[in-house]
């Protein structure tokens, strides 16, 4: 009988144990760069090189895996549990799945003064964390967001703080939802998100959630003022963090040109 014949039939044979280790090392190398390139949070990392490491030991032992279906419900094991805790990832596939008529550049010809832009948003924040104002702002980058507005108002008016606390006042009809700002217009108000699903640490509110929601979905940055604490914070990529009022512009910024 061939040589590979009997390797393939006893799955302890030296050969499969070799197989088993080179693609433990591989897969455990998979890991490693989805951790780098899509930023997995740390429970994800932990949970899933421990997994990886396991199959490694397990094959130095030659305690090998080569019935294949084992290894294979550990590979679909390691993805279900990356697309359970890790946002980006979800937003990788979903930009696979979604027609090229949906995500698209915006116009890299068309200039900006983003510093104007950044301080009528600052200002905009600022007059809502002090009055306890809440307020949802996400700014498009080369994901489009046109699909999103169909349950909002298209707006298509310049970014003014004046017309920004208008729209976020309480009472006003556009107050809830988000407003979408593509380069410097509000494209559109009263736009509502799918919020997140996954656990977080701490108190956070449906705005918070929407903002996470939205960043699971696409590379948009979307600005949250808290209702309840006025609390300003940045969400991206899946995550939320809290910024102070004096480094807001300052981290807008560099969430605004990250891989740029």
């Amino acid at each position: 009988m061939a040589p590979f014949l009997i390797d393939f039939i006893n799955p302890f044979s030296t050969t499969n144990s070799i197989i088993d280790f080179v693609l433990a090392i591989l897969l455990l190398g998979l890991i490693i760069f989805l951790s780098i390139k899509f930023k997995f949070n740390k429970f994800s990392i932990i949970l899933l090189t421990s997994l990886s490491t396991a199959l490694i030991i397990t094959c130095l032992f030659q305690f090998t895996i080569s019935s294949y279906f084992l290894f294979v419900l550990e590979v679909a094991l390691v993805f279900v549990l990356s697309l359970t805790h890790t946002g980006a990832i979800r937003t990788f596939f979903s930009k696979i799945a979604q027609p090229k008529s949906v995500v698209k550049k915006t116009n890299p010809d068309k200039i900006i003064d983003h510093e104007a832009l950044y301080n009528e948003i600052y200002e905009t924040v600022a007059a809502c964390s002090n009055q306890k104002i809440g307020a949802l702002i996400t700014f498009e980058k080369h994901d489009n967001l046109k699909n999103l507005t169909k349950n909002g108002t298209v707006i298509n008016a310049p970014v003014t703080h004046e017309l920004l606390m208008t729209i976020f006042y309480p009472g006003t009809r556009l107050h809830d939802g988000a407003v979408i700002i593509k380069d410097n217009m509000i494209y559109a108000a009263s736009v509502y998100y799918t919020p997140t699903t996954k656990a977080l640490s701490g108190k956070y509110g449906s705005r918070h959630r929407a903002a996470i929601g939205i960043s699971e979905m696409s590379d948009a940055v979307t600005v949250v003022v808290s209702e309840e604490t006025g609390r300003i914070s940045i969400s991206q990529r899946g995550d939320i963090e809290p910024v102070a009022l004096d480094d807001f512009i300052r981290v807008l910024n560099e969430k605004m040109t990250e891989g740029e």
